[in-house]
């Protein structure tokens, strides 16, 4: 072990006895006294590492904070909690030589290790002990975000399983042998130790991660897979093996590939220890722990299943080729435990809980536990880049977005929306031939990003991050034929400006040198100074990341560019990213390619990103977004060159993503389970986009209000429309103010105080509320809020006699502050909504209609609860928001049969205004449900010109 690395593990040791006597806590003075101590055991510490040094590496370290981790999980007759009371009684050597390995690597600090030793000990919770007799199965799930740690998650995991006792470990990769190869490479160095294709030898093998920590002989792993490009699983070399599962732990690292889950089973049949009557074979006495990386990809059935009047699955069902063939492989081991892991887990929690055959078992739905893996405070997730635009459902304020996205254009031209044209349209074939105004050669938008990225190399450079990889990612096409064409492209202007500038004339040499110079200029210093200067941006550690003048990046620039590689990464070709071979002095390569960039594969070191490839699939989207991750010490450097409409959709499947984690955090929190959790999401009318583009064309959907708030976003400016709303309005408030109450300030004791411009009536009968929603217009085009679906919805809940009693808030503000309007007699002050930034300044590709951002105040869902009802929703909420409750948690804490229908009037603002003149204000409206447990949903059939639209 280096001298360093003994430093840093010594000077952990004396921190964490530090910190243990400071009731926990990390200071500055204990970070200062532990490093000069442990500087002291050493003479010559000072000439490896200066003091310096080691206290930046450490306030990185222990400052930064992880989220808890969170489980949702059934009681199966056959599981019990286990592992509190076993722990103190397990050897944890796999963990514990996994943990001190950790440790000692860049980017894994104390309070890392420690999430993920709590994360992994939930997870394992939920497994059955592999000591149980007789046969049981787990079936759970993880989800964790984008590029964020899971195969250091589940790497952990393996290793505790293995101390635990179980015996068997199958970890299935991607589709591609080359992230096979890295998931392989990964647990040789997590938990392995060795390079088993180094040398096959027994006596002799190559110790390679945890085999440095420790050489301890009962640590021995036994594998039959390898690291090679050919190391999968082999039946002919599994044959020769001589080791059958029940010693040792056994580890395969397989592709999902037909052809070699097939050889596994003809394997794991060969090794059986018995056959049970109808000549099934199964193996007893030895648990297996099945891991499904990308677990919503290849491994879900997609083949039609039948069901009964009943509502039961057709038990004869043959499910899709992969599905089938894991599920076979968990039915040969009596004992065993699945456990997928996704950053996208939509696919999984939308397979039939009840789904089951006698031929392969049951299917893959995550019916005992579903558990979310926490992020650390320095991971750079899809909220951080493109920030929250408006007040959000639960409270949180609006943040701005990195400024590192770059809107493009110039990739493609679209004057002819039927046949868009240019270097690279949205819509190509494998015959497209990239052409810049007709040459060959790229767009200026990429030859301006592969400059930001031998800016970034550079910076990395002058920063000491010599040893550090660097990636660039170009993904603009899914047709291998096409990115070899781009591929060329790309090697040709990298071999000019590394040409241009060893022996390039001087005047070439200058232009090219002006090129970069601008750049740093007009992007890369204001965007450094803006990330120092934006105090919403300071979780992002940018006191890590200098400002430097060009003078001195400069000198990097010529270095750095002769050290790139440009490589495709796709299915034919034969590039690899070794950064494994490049771990001393780093590797900077340019990767181009396709399905392989966007699932699974880690791009280390990722800096720039040139994305134009389209897709409104909200996983698709998500998974392809490889930036995500952690950037400390050079986020600034970092930069995403996407079109407009891509950015938006990012934009919109984060708030769907943020909206989708604050309801997996309340119902963690009320004891939910998988099943309903599952069901929840699927039913959920903000984010049926992401259900609707599974089918072909078209489709059944299920539509759910329980708990939710729907909301209108976008209003028709015809004349006729706008004043049929406001009629519609003013004549649902003359008829209840006939009978209901009327209330000036929210029922709430100790809020008596009147609020101006807004006005509650309790009481309300559902027939009005019928009436209003039946009766008011929305374009039509626009499916997020449905008026028939709601009004459908309320209907059905009526029959259970819930949704019965409504109340009706208008929530304007004090009409003597700017415009106002009179409804049926009350006066209220129009509000102000941001317009949608997609569309704020485009009137003329939307001139029919404008669009919102956000319409309700989250305030505004509070006023008809009752005082129990706002400590009961306080109490629900996270404590980072506990002046003030967030809308789930107000909507489940409401009694079923309530429901408050909220009406904003809206002032017009510049080119919103209805194209004829009317003195009538937009109305826009928002029903905020109940919670309704066993709630009847809406079903209904949409075809494909529907799906389109249902992000609308």
């Amino acid at each position: 072990m280096s001298l360093k690395a003994n430093l840093k593990l010594i000077t952990i040791a004396l921190i964490e006895e530090a910190k243990h006597q400071n009731g926990g806590k990390v200071t500055s003075e204990i970070l200062d006294e532990s490093i000069k101590r442990a500087m002291d055991l050493f003479s010559n510490s000072s000439d490896v590492v200066s003091s310096d040094e080691l206290m930046a590496h450490f306030e990185r370290e222990y400052y930064t904070h992880v989220n808890e981790v969170l489980t949702l999980q059934s009681d199966e007759d056959q599981w019990e909690p286990w592992l509190k009371k076993c722990k103190a009684d397990i050897p944890w050597k796999f963990w514990e030589r996994y943990r001190t390995y950790l440790l000692q690597k860049d980017g894994f600090n104390q309070p890392i290790v420690d999430a993920i030793d709590e994360t992994t000990d939930e997870i394992l919770e939920n497994l059955i002990d592999p000591k149980v007799l007789g046969a049981w199965d787990r079936r759970g799930m993880v989800n964790g975000a984008v590029q964020a740690g899971k195969t250091t998650n589940y790497a952990g995991l393996i290793c505790k399983a293995a101390d635990a006792g179980y015996k068997v470990i199958i970890v299935l990769t991607g589709f591609h042998s080359n992230l096979r190869t890295q998931t392989q490479i990964r647990l040789e160095e997590a938990f392995v130790g060795y390079n088993k294709i180094a040398d096959e030898s027994e006596g002799a093998r190559v110790p390679v991660g945890v085999g440095r920590v420790s050489s301890d002989p009962s640590l021995r792993v036994d594998t039959i897979t390898n690291r090679s490009e050919n190391g999968d699983f082999n039946l002919s070399v599994a044959r020769n093996f001589g080791i059958n599962p029940g010693g040792k732990p056994l580890i395969f690292v397989i592709k999902k590939n037909a052809s070699i889950l097939k050889n596994l089973i003809k394997y794991l049949n060969q090794v059986h220890h018995d056959k049970d009557d109808k000549g099934n074979y199964y193996i007893n006495g030895a648990p297996l722990l099945l891991i499904d990386d990308e677990a919503d990809q290849g491994s879900v059935d997609t083949k039609k299943m039948e069901f009964d009047t009943e509502e039961i699955p057709d038990p004869d069902h043959d499910p899709s080729t992969l599905n089938k063939l894991i599920r076979k492989i968990l039915f040969i081991f009596t004992q065993s435990a699945y456990v997928g892991y996704t950053a996208t887990p939509f696919a999984n929690i939308f397979i039939h809980n009840s789904a089951s055959t006698e031929k392969f078992g049951d299917d893959l739905f995550p019916r005992s536990f579903i558990t979310t893996m926490p992020t650390p405070s320095n991971y750079i997730g899809p909220e951080t880049v493109f920030g929250l635009n408006d007040d959000n459902d639960d409270g949180e304020k609006s943040q701005p977005g990195l400024p590192i996205v770059t809107e493009i254009d110039d990739y493609a031209k679209t004057d002819d929306l039927k046949e868009p044209s240019g270097w690279m349209p949205p819509k190509h074939n494998k015959y497209h031939v990239p052409l810049f105004s007709g040459e060959n050669e790229v767009p200026p938008s990429l030859r301006r990003a592969m400059i930001a990225f031998v800016i970034g190399c550079s910076v990395r450079n002058v920063r000491g991050q010599i040893g550090s990889h660097n990636s660039m990612l170009i993904h603009v096409t899914r047709f291998i034929d096409v990115q070899e064409r781009v591929f060329d492209q790309v090697k040709s202007l990298m071999t000019d400006m590394k040409q241009i500038l060893l022996y390039g004339e001087e005047g070439s040499k200058k232009e090219l040198f002006n090129e970069f110079e601008e750049l740093w200029n007009s992007d890369f210093l204001p965007t450094n100074e803006k990330l120092h200067n934006e105090p919403s941006n300071k979780k992002i550690k940018i006191d890590l990341c200098p400002a430097h003048t060009w003078e001195i990046v400069s000198r990097k620039i010529v270095t750095s560019t002769q050290s790139i590689d440009v490589r495709r990464i796709n299915g034919t070709a034969g590039d690899v990213l070794n950064y494994e071979d490049h771990k001393r002095t780093g590797l900077n390569v340019i990767a181009i390619g396709g399905d392989k960039l966007s699932r699974g594969l880690t791009l280390e070191g990722l800096t720039v990103s040139y994305f134009t490839r389209p897709t409104k699939m909200y996983d698709t989207l998500m998974q392809m977004g490889r930036w995500f991750g952690y950037r400390d010490g050079f986020i600034d450097v970092c930069r995403l060159y996407a079109p407009e409409k891509l950015v938006n959709w990012f934009s919109h499947i984060t708030e769907a993503s943020n909206q989708l984690k604050r309801e997996f955090v309340l119902m963690s929190e009320m004891g939910e389970t998988p099943a309903t959790y599952g069901q929840r999401v699927k039913s959920h009318p903000v984010l049926m986009v992401t259900s609707a583009v599974k089918m072909r064309n078209s489709m059944e959907l299920t539509c759910s209000y329980s708990g939710a708030i729907s909301e209108t976003i976008v209003y028709s400016r015809n004349k006729a429309v706008v004043e049929n709303n406001y009629a519609t309005t003013d004549h649902l408030i003359s008829d209840i103010k006939k009978y209901a109450t009327l209330h000036y300030c929210p029922l709430r004791v100790g809020r008596n105080k009147v609020s101006k411009g807004k006005f509650m009536w309790t009481g309300v009968n559902v027939e009005d509320v019928l009436e209003f929603l039946k009766s008011y217009s929305t374009p039509s085009h626009v499916r997020r809020v449905n008026t028939s679906l709601l009004a459908q919805y309320i209907e059905k809940q009526i029959k259970n006699n819930d949704l019965i009693e409504w109340s009706v808030l208008i929530a304007g503000k004090d009409p003597d502050v700017g415009r106002n309007q009179i409804i049926s007699g009350f006066s209220t002050g129009l509000l102000v909504r941001s317009n949608h930034p997609a569309y704020s300044e485009k009137p003329h590709e939307e001139p029919s209609v404008y669009r919102i951002r956000r319409l309700v105040s989250p305030t505004d869902e509070a006023w008809d609860l009752s005082d129990q009802q706002f400590r009961d929703a306080l109490n629900l909420t996270a404590t980072n928001r506990s002046t003030r409750p967030g809308g789930e948690e107000i909507r489940v804490s409401r009694e079923k049969q309530k429901a408050l229908l909220i009406i904003y009037p809206l002032e017009n603002q510049e080119w919103t205004a209805p194209n004829e003149v009317t003195d009538k204000c937009y109305i826009g409206f928002a029903v905020s449900f109940p919670g309704i447990k066993n709630d009847i949903p809406v079903k209904y059939r949409v075809n494909q010109v529907y799906q389109e639209h249902m992000d609308d």
